[in-house]
């Protein structure tokens, strides 16, 4: 049974969803951590709208970036690792072939 994580955070605009199981880290700009785990197929996380917030993933390909109900162009390659993504949801939007522009 699939779980979302991050209920709490009503009126989420940004909501990772794991398409193939997936380690994701979220901390904010003070590196305080709001979450680590895996995500496995179907699972959510419903990100907190909070500027400055970072994704970290282990599987950049393995996860779908939904924002405002909108696909984003996926962040990499299934497996792909990338640090430091701005859960920021315009620049979310714009990010194109796995490289923030």
């Amino acid at each position: 049974e699939p779980r979302i994580y991050g209920r709490e955070n009503l009126g989420s605009r940004i909501t990772h969803l794991a398409l193939q199981d997936s380690r994701i880290q979220v901390e904010s700009a003070e590196k305080e951590l709001l979450i680590t785990r895996i995500l496995y197929v179907g699972d959510r996380y419903q990100v907190p709208n909070r500027p400055g917030l970072t994704l970290i993933t282990g599987n950049a390909g393995g996860l779908k970036i939904l924002v405002d109900d909108n696909e984003a162009p996926p962040l990499g390659p299934l497996g792909a690792v990338r640090r430091g993504i701005l859960l920021d949801p315009k620049g979310l939007l714009e990010v194109k072939s796995g490289r923030l522009e």
